[in-house]
């Protein structure tokens, strides 16, 4: 798109006119796909975190943590449990009615 072009879709005030999309072709699509590149490295990755987790060598939090990620993403995180105590009986809450004049009177006679 050239400057002409892309300048006629701009308002005065800075913004594209209603309709009008400041890059009509979408994001450019990557010369590469990231995430299929993951997915052939997953066995050299899962390998590579087994090392860590039997290498006596490694600190124990570091092995403790190959072992967690083999765990975590092999079977998910576990379910968390939360206890709690509530309380469903309704509440009661008594609204006053609505004062009458003479009422609204009085108190502002009382200041």
């Amino acid at each position: 798109m050239d400057v002409e072009q892309s300048s006629a879709q701009v308002s005065n005030r800075g913004w594209f006119s209603k309709g009008k999309s400041g890059n009509p072709a979408g994001r450019p699509k990557a010369s590469y796909d990231f995430a299929a590149m993951c997915r052939e490295r997953t066995q050299e990755a899962l390998d590579n975190v087994l090392a860590i987790g039997r290498d006596p060598n490694q600190p124990g939090n570091v092995r403790l943590d190959a072992w967690r990620t083999i765990l975590v993403y092999g079977h998910g995180k576990p379910i968390q449990q939360i206890q709690a105590n509530v309380d469903i009986r309704p509440q009661i809450i008594t609204v006053p009615a609505p004062l009458t004049p003479d009422q609204l009177e009085a108190l502002y006679d009382l200041r």
